[in-house]
């Protein structure tokens, strides 16, 4: 497998599992299989609707699944992105690629699904956006600057 592929999936794994963990246990009242269904259930309604309530245990592991595929597009796209960046930076890049995500995935790509749209208070939207830099943007830009510095 080649050098980049790999580090996409382990970056994107890396990614997608902080980023779900943290939706765990900031986002839910109790860490319940119940509640981590329900998180789950949240992003499966983006493509099958209110049919992802239905408690049926196939939408929760949709949602599972279409959280890491999400993860991996913005792996790639960050991939792509970071050429044309600086390799310094980190923490700009972490709070940027953060900032990003929580705009385009709330903005454009959740109006336009199925899933139910939320209106954010200021400080949860800037919540949001650390837990995004953080269990997203941090990995990324830490993977991607060890790759340039392992091609030099």
């Amino acid at each position: 497998m080649p050098h980049t592929i790999k580090l996409i999936l382990i970056a994107g794994f890396i990614a997608g599992t902080l980023d779900a963990l943290a939706a765990v246990f900031f986002f839910t009242p109790a860490i319940t299989m119940e509640n981590i269904s329900k998180i789950f259930e949240g992003i499966a309604s983006g493509l099958f609707g209110k049919n992802a309530y239905s408690g049926n245990s196939f939408y929760p592991v949709a949602g599972l699944l279409l959280h890491y595929l999400i993860a991996f597009i913005w792996t790639v796209l960050y991939f792509i992105i970071s050429r044309f960046l600086p390799r310094n930076y980190i923490l700009l890049k972490s709070i940027g690629i953060g900032i990003v995500i929580f705009i385009v995935m709330n903005y454009v790509v959740v109006p336009l699904s199925q899933a139910p749209v939320f209106h954010y208070l200021v400080k949860d939207a800037i919540f949001s956006i650390l837990i995004l830099s953080v269990a997203i943007g941090l990995p990324l830009s830490l993977i991607i600057r060890k790759r340039s510095t392992d091609q030099e």
